[in-house]
């Protein structure tokens, strides 16, 4: 994304009044500590809009001794998710085409800082789970490795139908991601967070105000009528909970 379009979706939503909290995620599917303009941004939005409690997620690999310490000077951060997915060495590698001995030793020295009161912020391990055994092994290896880090495992999405890989019904239950906003680094806002080919885009915050896109009238009686997802489209082909 272009500094000059951040910067314009920040001042957009300096709209939102002072005095609400909201979560600012400066991380979708990419992975955020590649962009050396990523704390630039961070400080901006810390600076222009009151509520935000900026948060990242991360594959680990590149949250270095710098990055962390700067990530506990931040004010009103929410945290660090890091995507690790597996802690078996073969699977991990597999699954994420990276190397394990690599990111545990990242995360070595974030427990070592978080331990020794050098830095001081909630770290979340995650995994996409698979239903399997392996679901609870995970959250005992990062338990017993990590007491300081909290495991977390998630259902795997199909992305609106986009990966046949999920077999559970879709949940008679409305969806949270109904109150987030998502804008892809085109300027495109996605419908949702499962919408990563922008097949049900919802504005483009190029042209357009994007407090106003998430504030369009059917997208906000959706959220305050919160019906079931069965009676909703795409979401009636979306299992994410």
């Amino acid at each position: 994304m272009s500094s000059e379009l951040f910067e314009k979706i920040v001042e957009d939503l300096r709209e939102i009044p002072k005095n609400l909290d909201f979560l600012f995620s400066l991380s979708h599917v990419n992975e955020p500590f590649l962009d050396n303009r990523v704390f630039q941004f961070t400080e901006l939005v810390l600076d222009r809009l009151p509520g935000a409690r900026p948060a990242f997620v991360s594959n680990g690999h590149p949250v270095t001794e710098d990055v962390i310490r700067k990530l506990g000077a931040l004010p009103r951060f929410y945290g660090l998710q890091i995507s690790l997915n597996d802690h078996r060495p073969d699977h991990y590698r597999q699954t994420m085409q990276l190397d394990q001995a690599r990111v545990l030793a990242r995360l070595d020295r974030l427990d070592e800082m978080i331990r020794s009161g050098t830095v001081s912020f909630p770290v979340t391990l995650t995994r996409v789970g698979d239903g399997t055994a392996v679901d609870d092994e995970f959250v005992a290896w990062v338990r017993a490795r990590y007491p300081w880090f909290t495991p977390y495992v998630h259902e795997r999405g199909d992305w609106v139908g986009g990966v046949a890989a999920v077999t559970a019904p879709v949940p008679d239950i409305g969806c949270q991601f109904w109150y987030s906003l998502i804008v892809h680094a085109d300027g495109v806002v996605a419908y949702c967070c499962m919408d990563g080919e922008q097949k049900y885009a919802i504005g483009d915050a190029n042209t357009e105000n994007v407090l106003r896109i998430y504030n369009q009238e059917r997208l906000r009686k959706q959220r305050v009528a919160a019906p079931s997802r069965l009676t909703v489209s795409p979401c009636n082909r979306c299992t994410m909970r």
